[in-house]
């Protein structure tokens, strides 16, 4: 009964969110970035609650278990992306503060062809990582309503429903209000979740505990690896350390009042976000060891089944469906931003931006949900979205942070050099790493190579192919 009631009180407050938070948006950039009057608390909020996830907790939940230390050293490394936004990117942003997205950003520098292209990848990689939270629902549906016998698609079509509803309605304000209710559902229900295994540990026999094999847990296990395995692991740090400046992040640092509070707020949610990962690991840590022989499937049942007082399953459950909420949330709205005043509608007026954004906000929320339906492993979905920006807009859009003199013909080159080496890779020869790293720095080679060739010497002016850097200089 305690658990009915915890699930009620929690879609309730979501709701009253969704009316409170439509009273008060205007336009498009009260949609998009809110009026930046956040406070460095709500801030760094909801940029940790858009960085652990659902499916993050998934993922760690499943690759920790069955990999030990090779897959929690690269999570950790996604920590420490956040330090280097910190610390080297939130500085360069002042030029940037108010604007309405990335593609916005990218188009103030490179053009508007550019902005467009920015805009339809992000679009495009948003929706993926949106189905990824999406996804999750399916799973825990199932332990709310379970005794109903319910198709756990609809679990999905549910939550994806509501979510879409205050994400539309409420834009930015809405979502940062939810973040912060659902990051505090999370926290609290680790904190349950390690005190009741904990005790769990503690009540089986010491010479039980001493025969369980916890090798993979010790960090000699990494040196004693085959090189392939090693190499795969020295991929995926680099992989987790590079910041991916996706669109939801950048529109976190784009609403900020000053750069201070940037640096401020992305720092604090480095320290949280290091705090969450060794924690949902100590937690695995303490599953593995009451069961060190669970099959994939058997993980989140068996975690979830150790909690038996009434209500404390509930806030476990409620905890993930928050974090999954809360970052499909800030996808679902930027995603509808880039669409409605990057692509088509750049011209319309503000007040008619609103109205587009809201309208794509339940295309695109439709369209995750269906998404949901094609791929069964998270982290394929989700390495499988971020392909389609990470390596086409990261690498130019570092360049424009840190101020580097590129034109628009060469970023456009290599922008279209990445996305057909990523599209070869995954629909004509089906290889087997994931191509989002050598993509990367297929953009990088491309994009610096044409600088210097086309701009930098003009060694084809011969063929009148002439040097735009004077745009540039003139423009700054």
């Amino acid at each position: 009964m305690l658990d009915i009631i915890f699930y009620s009180a929690f879609v309730s407050v979501l709701i009253y969110s969704i009316i409170e938070s439509a009273k008060f948006i205007e336009n498009i950039n009260i949609f998009a970035v809110g009026r930046r009057n956040f406070s460095t608390f709500s801030l760094t909020m909801t940029i940790v609650a858009t960085w652990v996830s659902g499916s993050g907790f998934f993922i760690n939940l499943t690759q920790f278990y069955k990999s030990g230390l090779f897959y929690l050293i690269p999570a950790i490394f996604m920590c420490f992306s956040l330090l280097f936004v910190s610390l080297f990117i939130a500085k360069r942003m002042k030029p940037y503060l108010g604007f309405s997205s990335v593609a916005a950003i990218m188009g103030h520098r490179y053009g508007h062809k550019i902005r467009v292209i920015t805009a339809i990848a992000g679009a495009v990689g948003v929706m993926g990582l949106i189905a990824v939270q999406f996804k999750i629902f399916a799973s825990l549906g199932s332990y709310i309503w379970g005794e109903y016998n319910i198709n756990p698609s609809w679990y999905v079509i549910f939550f994806g429903s509501i979510i879409t509803l205050y994400s539309s309605f409420g834009g930015v304000q809405s979502v940062i209000k939810t973040d912060i209710i659902q990051a505090v559902c999370f926290f609290i229900s680790i904190i349950i979740a390690i005190v009741v295994l904990y005790l769990k540990v503690d009540s089986i026999p010491q010479e039980i505990l001493s025969k369980v094999d916890v090798s993979k847990f010790h960090i000699k296990s990494i040196f004693q690896s085959e090189s392939d395995k090693i190499w795969n692991f020295i991929l995926l740090c680099v992989y987790f350390l590079i910041p991916g400046m996706n669109p939801a992040s950048i529109q976190r640092l784009t609403m900020g009042f000053h750069v201070d509070q940037l640096r401020s707020s992305w720092f604090i949610s480095f320290l949280l976000l290091l705090i969450v990962k060794l924690t949902c690991a100590y937690i695995v840590y303490l599953l593995y060891l009451t069961n060190p022989n669970l099959q994939e499937s058997q993980l989140f049942p068996t975690l979830i089944n150790s909690f038996e007082i009434d209500g404390v399953k509930a806030i476990l459950i409620i905890g993930i469906i928050s974090m999954a909420m809360s970052t499909a949330d800030s996808f679902l709205n930027i995603s509808a931003v880039l669409i409605a005043n990057d692509t088509y509608a750049y011209k319309q007026s503000s007040v008619k931006k609103l109205s587009i954004a809201r309208k794509w906000s339940f295309i695109i929320g439709i369209s995750a949900i269906i998404l949901t339906f094609f791929k069964n492993d998270l982290l394929s979905l989700l390495l499988f979205a971020n392909s389609f920006y990470i390596p086409i807009v990261t690498v130019p859009l570092l360049a424009l942070i840190f101020n580097f003199k590129l034109t628009e013909r060469c970023v456009i080159f290599s922008m279209a050099t990445s996305f057909i080496f990523v599209c070869v890779c995954h629909f004509i020869i089906h290889v087997s790493f994931e191509p989002i790293m050598p993509a990367m720095l297929l953009n990088a080679v491309v994009l610096f190579t044409s600088h210097y060739i086309i701009e930098k010497w003009e060694l084809l002016s011969r063929f009148g192919i002439t040097s735009n850097l004077y745009k540039i200089r003139k423009s700054n």
